[in-house]
């Protein structure tokens, strides 16, 4: 199973409720599941994306496609893939 973790990074604060609402339309998560199996809220600005096909990059281009609708055309996206999480 693919799991990653992207930080969006806006120039304007007053944009992150619009960047969340766009983020979960397109299936990603401010919760992330641990190893001890509880869920934890991620840091403002971070979310967790988990699919079993999809690559960093179909990933990071859905990020993108969320942040394109946000219109701060300063703001990065980074996007990581990870392997293993422990709480």
């Amino acid at each position: 199973m693919g799991m990653f973790v992207i930080r969006i990074q806006l120039t304007d604060a007053n944009n992150y409720r619009e960047l969340h609402k766009a983020m979960a339309a397109r299936g990603f998560s401010t919760l992330i599941k641990m190893s001890d199996g509880k869920r934890y809220k991620m840091p403002l600005a971070e979310y967790f994306f988990q699919d079993a096909t999809s690559t960093t990059e179909e990933v990071h281009t859905k990020a993108q496609a969320a942040l394109a609708a946000v219109e701060d055309e300063n703001a990065i996206a980074f996007t990581c893939k990870v392997e293993t999480i422990i709480a």
